[in-house]
């Protein structure tokens, strides 16, 4: 694999033609970031439920509740 120093070139090539599109693209790179956060917190709020609520017996509505709204919204 090549050097980052030998492919600065060609990244400062491309870079220069995005250019004219530097707030479109910096809003779908900030899109991107949270689309991954996203679909990383998914799997985080699933295991923080089992492991805090159902392994313990301790199932308060609410918060059961709270968490299923914040998983469903996180798939859309």
């Amino acid at each position: 694999m090549r050097s980052f120093g030998q492919l600065w070139p060609t990244l400062k090539r491309l870079l220069a033609y995005g250019s004219p599109w530097r707030k479109p693209l910096s809003v779908a790179v900030m899109m991107l970031w949270i689309a991954a956060a996203a679909e990383v917190s998914g799997p985080l709020l699933i295991s923080h439920f089992i492991d805090n609520m159902v392994a313990r017996h301790h199932l308060p509505l609410g918060k059961g509740a709270g968490l299923a709204a914040a998983y469903v919204g996180l798939q859309f």
